[in-house]
């Protein structure tokens, strides 16, 4: 059959000269850079920089190039190697093996969302187009296997020599987007503000944001084996609301909602320091930057404001502070994980993990490479903010101090068995609630130290809790967790002992108003903080 046949693999049959070899270097590297598309595409995605801390920098053009001309050498050579056989039997080998191998740029191109991927596509009867695509791809491949001899080398090689100028505009565009960057390539912060004298009586407030933080799952449906001692020791002396909602369940829109003390519907971010917001669907939607925001308002009053952030790029977006850190999210976005490090070799060791991820059917036959590496990321991003956070409640300069944190938002980061960060594939989101109860011993025993613990108002709450749709792979989720609504809200008056449970209905939004009046102190006791939610619609 022709199918079995042997055959040189250059067109005709002719010997193969140095300049067969050059054309198959070319096709090597043409395949290699289609390998790693989407890695060049989401260095040129302007729509993605709100989200970033960099923007192109020399270390990842140097690695992305580097990975492809290492994977362009290691194919040529396998080429190289099996032509001077002669054998015609790896020469057919190497022809299937150069088939299969496009699948992995295919899966790549599939996978990218950037890129047109058909993921999230909408389609009017979709299960009959995916049996009539399936139909067509069958088709596709008998004709191919019907007529090796004449289409397989042929095609694929001119189809990889016609795109094989994408790398030099890949590159040609990165390198022009470094030298038209901000200095280093990093997006500008705001400039901080010099610190206000303050009065030794000065108030004190450290506002802390747990990220997706469930309050069910806390406390009334605490999973048996999930130890919060801190947490529990915190709650025992301190105004807690049991039926907080929070103003919605992603983050984006949450987070502005609480900083603003007003409702978004949706959020649009627009460029590295602007995000754009809507109330009311159909009305225009306006700028953060010229919102009155917790922080605007404590400045305007005189206090001095410290951020120590994760997710959204607050120092990018507030001018009001006096210190201010913000890390992105590098475990939850495939752009954002080229912040960090920034080594060429880690970047190349990142980039490539990357692509060996995108091989097809990895994940269907057991071998899970994306949730141990999200967990490494998710891992050192927490360490910053943590390290970020603690720097900042200690600095006795300042009035207010907002933290989000990045836990408990999975993936799971922490073994509660051992007390340990993990990349195990048996922990969970209730393993990261055990962290969070870590993370509160970190702020008292801080705190403590700096003698500033009576005298601080604490308030550790959420954005919204766990969204179980969003998670399906969570250990804890597939055991039937189940979708709540309420958030975590624990405030500590300076100086409280005793506790003060809360059980009507609130809103979240109205913790910028009632953070202000804790700083100018029309608010000072847990009493006082209740009879202001009572005061206050339940939404607004």
């Amino acid at each position: 059959m022709a199918l079995f046949a042997s055959q040189a693999i250059t067109s005709s049959g002719e010997a193969i000269t140095r300049r067969h070899y050059a054309k198959f270097f070319l096709v090597c590297l043409s395949y290699a850079n289609l390998c790693f598309l989407n890695v060049w595409f989401s260095l040129q995605d302007r729509g993605y920089d709100f989200w970033r801390r960099d923007g192109v920098t020399w270390q990842t053009i140097v690695a992305i190039t580097l990975d492809i001309l290492i994977l362009a050498c290691v194919a040529w050579g396998i080429v190289y190697v099996v032509l001077r056989t002669g054998h015609d039997r790896w020469i057919r080998l190497l022809k299937w093996c150069a088939i299969l191998a496009l699948l992995l740029p295919l899966n790549v191109l599939r996978t990218e969302e950037g890129l047109g991927s058909m993921q999230r596509l909408q389609i009017p009867s979709a299960l009959s187009w995916r049996i009539v695509m399936v139909v067509v791809a069958v088709g596709l491949a008998i004709l191919l296997l019907l007529n090796w001899q004449r289409f397989s080398t042929r095609v694929t090689t001119l189809l990889l020599i016609l795109m094989a100028p994408s790398m030099p505009l890949a590159l040609g565009s990165a390198v022009w987007q470094v030298i038209h960057a901000p200095p280093g390539s990093r997006f500008p912060d705001k400039p901080l503000q010099p610190a206000l004298p303050q009065p030794p009586d000065a108030a004190r407030v450290i506002w802390v944001l747990f990220d997706e933080w469930d309050y069910d799952l806390t406390f009334p449906e605490r999973p048996a084996g999930i130890s919060l001692p801190e947490v529990d020791r915190f709650r025992q002396k301190a105004f807690v609301a049991t039926r907080m909602l929070p103003p919605a369940r992603m983050t984006i829109v949450s987070v502005p909602s609480l900083l603003t003390g007003k409702t978004y519907v949706s959020t649009e971010p627009k460029t590295p320091s602007e995000i754009m917001l809507t109330s009311v669907e159909g009305k225009p939607p306006v700028r953060l930057t010229a919102q009155d925001t917790i922080f605007t308002e404590a400045r305007r009053r005189g206090f001095n404001v410290g951020i120590a952030g994760w997710y959204i790029p607050y120092c990018h977006l507030i001018p009001e502070c006096t210190t201010c850190s913000w890390q992105p999210a590098i475990a939850l976005s495939w752009g954002s994980q080229f912040e960090n490090p920034y080594s060429v070799p880690h970047l190349m060791k990142e980039i490539l993990l990357g692509l060996v991820k995108k091989i097809p059917l990895l994940g269907r036959m057991g071998l899970d490479l994306d949730t141990p590496a999200n967990q490494r990321l998710h891992a050192l991003s927490y360490t910053q903010v943590r390290n970020d956070m603690l720097r900042a409640i200690a600095d006795p300069r300042l009035n207010l101090v907002y933290v989000h944190m990045n836990v408990p938002h999975p993936p799971a980061l922490y073994d509660s068995s051992t007390d340990r960060i993990s990349t195990g594939h048996n922990i969970s989101y209730l393993d990261n609630l055990r962290l969070v109860d870590r993370t509160v011993r970190d702020i008292r025993e801080t705190l403590e130290s700096a003698g500033l613990w009576d005298a601080s108002t604490i308030l550790l709450t959420s954005d919204h809790p766990l969204r179980v749709d969003r998670w399906p792979r969570d250990p804890a989720v597939r055991k039937g967790l189940k979708q709540h609504a309420e958030v975590p809200y624990l405030l500590k008056m300076p100086g409280q002992t005793q506790g003060l449970t809360y059980d009507r209905d609130a809103h979240e939004v109205v913790t910028k108003d009632l953070l202000l009046a804790i700083l100018t102190k029309q608010v000072t006791t847990s009493q006082q903080v209740a009879a202001w939610f009572d005061a206050k619609p339940p939404y607004q």
